[in-house]
């Protein structure tokens, strides 16, 4: 074994004798009566701490600082028993250390259950959820923000108009807290977002209904509305509420969404909202809910089909006017920030790289004589979800199906299309033209090559 590692190992075992030597040889009452003149300031320290703990959560995880701390004084207080040491090597028995040390594992040890429990509780603090002279100390000396656990107080600036009413929705006013007497759509908003800060969902969403009656375009309040409103009250009192809002603002495009957001059925729900599409001038939050419904992480198995229309929304909502952008759909910063993240993720997979060209090509069509004239014409689809795939030469007649491959497809558990034909062909330069069919049923637009034969 190491020299090194046995004088550490030996140094070790001496500590552990002697600490349980003090207690066990009855010269564990220095250090009784030390913890027994302690337990005043102890319980004080431990009250305090918990007290600023629980507080400033929204601020830190104080109770974290706290344990790394108590450990940080055992492990010191620890290493320091080991150095004092008489003539004869033995160590001292220093019974304030000791106390010490036991101390700060006491602490360590009640840190360590104050942190799931603080965890557990709500975001602003047990103290502030049920005393309403703590929750306005967070608010008016400690100035902590409107969501700091979400929204970290930076609430942007946005000018609408809502139901004719010029109206600026501003920072959240905190220095006030819960607005008493909330008459424009801004009291409504910062009361919406401090009950739902505070947990309490029932008053939170009364007051975003308040403020939903304002005629707002704004997306995200609406999905910050229908995520408490879904878990509270369910989705026939969201269908109730959004029926009639729709009835009361019938242009507004963003209720519309909401609406057909309800709809659990992804596919009777794309329809809803492509619906509302085909109805002209779709807004930012139509394009970003319609991008959202065929990105990567809510639709993993899309075939090239669907690709290219989360290409054509995405394009659509880059072309929109400045004024008019998702930015200005949106009042949290941070929520913001999220929905342009998943915009840019589905940019950078959808038109770029080998993906982007097959999503505009999902077919390629090739061709080899054979001998005799005649020709062997190949299909080759990058879309695994194609069952169907039909052909037609030079215009002539109707499209035909190549017909079936043995073979199963794997993703599609269906029949999987043959991929080549035999043709008689004359020299020359031929159209060929191909369509193919997923496995919704969906059938693709005609691609239109023209090949040499020779």
């Amino acid at each position: 074994m190491d020299r090194s590692v046995f004088i550490w190992q030996k140094k070790l075992n001496v500590f552990f004798n002697s600490v349980t030597n003090i207690i066990l040889q009855k010269k564990f009452m220095p250090v009784k009566n030390f913890f027994k003149k302690s337990l005043v300031p102890l319980g004080l320290v431990g009250s305090i701490g918990g007290f600023i703990g629980d507080v400033l959560k929204p601020f830190a995880d104080f109770g974290f600082i706290f344990l790394l701390i108590s450990l940080a004084g055992a492990l010191i207080t620890g290493i320091s028993l080991l150095y004092f040491k008489n003539k004869e090597g033995k160590i001292i028995h220093k019974e304030k250390w000791v106390a010490g040390f036991l101390f700060f594992l006491l602490f360590a040890l009640m840190w360590g259950i104050y942190i799931p429990i603080s965890k557990a509780g709500p975001p602003q603090g047990y103290l502030a959820n049920n005393i309403d002279a703590i929750s306005k100390l967070q608010t008016d000396v400690l100035k902590i923000g409107e969501d700091v656990t979400e929204i970290k107080g930076d609430v942007k600036k946005i000018d609408s108009k809502l139901d004719n009413i010029t109206a600026k929705i501003t920072q959240v006013d905190l220095n006030g807290g819960i607005i008493s007497d909330p008459r424009t759509p801004q009291d409504w908003y910062s009361n919406a977002v401090l009950y739902k800060l505070k947990g309490m969902n029932e008053d939170a969403i009364k007051a975003f209904e308040k403020f939903f009656n304002f005629n707002v375009t704004y997306l995200d309040p609406y999905l910050q509305y229908f995520e408490i409103a879904k878990n509270v009250k369910g989705t026939e009192y969201l269908s109730d509420f959004f029926t009639r809002l729709s009835e009361k603002y019938s242009a507004n495009q963003t209720v519309k969404l909401m609406k057909a957001k309800i709809i659990s059925d992804r596919s009777e729900r794309v329809k809803e909202y492509e619906k509302i599409y085909s109805e002209g001038d779709p807004g930012a939050p139509l394009l970003y809910m319609l991008i959202t419904e065929y990105s990567y992480a809510n639709l993993p198995q899309a075939s090239m089909l669907d690709r290219e229309k989360e290409v054509k929304y995405l394009d659509k909502l880059n072309e929109l006017p400045v004024n008019k952008q998702l930015k200005e759909y949106f009042v949290s910063a941070d929520m913001l920030t999220e929905a342009q993240k998943i915009l840019q993720t589905e940019n950078n997979v959808n038109k770029t790289g080998p993906l982007g060209d097959m999503i505009k090509n999902p077919v390629q069509v090739q061709m080899y004589p054979i001998g005799g004239g005649e020709y062997s014409i190949v299909f080759i689809s990058t879309d695994y979800l194609a069952t169907n795939i039909f052909y037609r030469i030079d215009g002539n007649g109707e499209f035909t199906d190549t017909g079936e491959n043995k073979a199963f497809g794997m993703q599609t558990s269906q029949r999987q299309p043959k991929t080549d034909i035999q043709a008689k062909l004359s020299k020359g330069e031929h159209k060929i033209e191909v369509k193919y069919i997923v496995k919704s049923g969906e059938e693709s637009k005609v691609y239109e090559y023209k090949l040499k034969a020779e």
